[in-house]
Formats: C-alpha cells, structure tokens, sequence
C-alpha cells in the first residue's frame, strides 16, 4: 500500500480519524504542558504527545487485510512503516534513529501476532505514537533554540485558536486531542509534524546541550516576572498543577497566558526553560 498526502487523511472515515486522535494523544500541547506537568512533585506523564497523521492508514493496513499468514503479517508492517515514512517527523525519527524503525518492527509484530484483527486499532496507534514520543522529549534536550522557538510557536496558534472552547483548550495543553477533532485542521497537522522534525533533525545535526544543573525554582520565577509584565495574575501560576480540578475556562485561560508568556521571552530563554523542565521530567 503506498503512502498518502493529507488530503487524503480527511477523506478517511471518521472511526479511522478517531482511532488516531484518541490513541495518539495532543500535538504540541503534549510537550509543553506536558513537561510541565512532570516537573518534581508532579504525576510522571508521558501523554503519547505525538502529530496527527497518517497512522490511521497504517491501522487500516492492519485491520484491512486481517490476521492472515505470517507472510502477510510481515508485508503489512512493512507497508506500515512505508506509509510512516512519507511523512516528516516519521522520516526524521527512523533516520536519526534508525533503532526506533527496528523496535517498532519488533513491536508490530508482537501485536498482530497476538491481536484479533477488530482489535488492533488501539494498539497499533500506540506503539506507532509511543515510538515518536519516546526520542521526542529526549531530542528536546538537545534541539537547537529555533527548533523549541517552532514548538512554542505552534502551541501558541493552537491554544489560542482553542480559546473558544475551554474543555479543549485544557485538554489540549495537558497532552490529548482536543475531543471536537474538527477543530484540527490539515495545516495545523503539516505545522506541528514540521516543528517535532525539526526537534529530532536539529538534535542530530546541530545538538545544542541542556542546562547544566538548572535551577527549576528559579526558572519558575522568570516566567513569574513574564506574566506580571503581560499584566497576568502570577499567582495563576499556580493553577497550572490542578488544571483538571478548576473551571474550564479558568484553566483556559492560565494554560493560554502560560503560553503566551513563553512565546514572549527571547528564544535561548525560552529553550531553557522547557529543556530544564524536559531534564527535571528524568528525560
């Protein structure tokens, strides 16, 4: 089976739409909101932030030809992984990470050897999504300044086109899809696969180091002084670690200021601090 462009993403039914933006996770909003969530202190999520794309196909390879012979099995995933790498961030990962493309193999595999064919949707997506997610944020702590300026960037546009739509808006930020998939449109899935193989592409090629012992305290402080020159509510900073538990409008809006806020600062400062929250995480 060949690969596909995005147009032909959006012609696909929705249960195939669903299974990728329910398995799959958030698209920026995983990384940054995600890191912040994994600070010290904070649940260990590692929310399967990965881009929206075509691996609905690859579930449809699966699903479509069923559980045959071995012989079948093994053309599926390699049809799979063909499909994976017509897209960016996919060609990134197995380029720069070629041990990615052999685990994920290796993890297909196991799935549809043990999987009824009704069944492999929600696997299938996750090992495909955990595979990018997995050198994702470890490619942050090395990815040059622009490359963490495009994440920003990109979650910025997508929280505030969210603004509209608080339970979404949170949802987004804590690194799942938005559950009105309309609101994702295929520009904002080119946009956000381009900044996560820029990440994985500038860590290889230009590796720019984390801070060295960084002190997470006082980085909280730098964005402290960004709200209250934004004329935000500091105090709001708080909320951040409870998003789930306040208002969704509430959470919204602190989950847009802390964004807005990063978007602000200078690209190494800003680079800084989500590289500090990404090695704080144990990434």
């Amino acid at each position: 089976m060949g690969g596909m462009g995005m147009d032909g993403f959006w012609a696909w039914p929705a249960v195939y739409q669903g299974a990728v933006f329910g398995a799959i996770g958030g698209l920026v909003g995983g990384l940054i909101g995600g890191l912040l969530r994994r600070r010290p202190g904070h649940a260990n999520d590692k929310s399967a932030s990965t881009v929206i794309t075509i691996i609905c196909v690859c579930i449809a390879i699966f699903m479509g030809n069923g559980i045959a012979t071995p012989h079948r099995q093994a053309a599926d995933i390699d049809a799979a992984i063909q499909t994976l790498k017509t897209h960016k961030v996919y060609a990134a990962l197995f380029k720069y990470h070629p041990d990615s493309e052999t685990a994920l193999r290796a993890k297909l595999s196991d799935i549809v050897h043990t999987t009824p064919a009704a069944q492999l949707q929600a696997p299938v997506s996750a090992a495909i999504s955990q595979s990018l997610s997995h050198y994702l944020f470890k490619d942050i702590l090395y990815a040059p300044d622009s490359a963490i300026r495009l994440l920003i960037d990109d979650n910025l546009i997508m929280q505030t086109k969210l603004q509209s739509h608080p339970d979404d808006c949170v949802t987004y930020f804590l690194g799942n899809p938005p559950h009105d998939q309309s609101l994702i449109t295929a520009q904002d899935v080119t946009r956000e696969g381009d900044a996560k193989a820029a990440v994985i592409e500038g860590a290889a090629i230009h590796p720019s180091p984390p801070p060295v012992h960084p002190d997470v305290t006082a980085l909280f402080m730098q964005i402290a002084k960004g709200f209250k020159a934004k004329g935000y509510d500091p105090n709001d900073l708080r909320l951040l670690g409870r998003l789930t538990g306040i208002p969704r409008t509430d959470g919204c809006r602190v989950a847009v200021e802390y964004i807005t806020v990063l978007d602000a600062m200078p690209d190494a400062q800003a680079s800084t601090i989500l590289k500090a929250f990404d090695e704080a995480a144990g990434n």
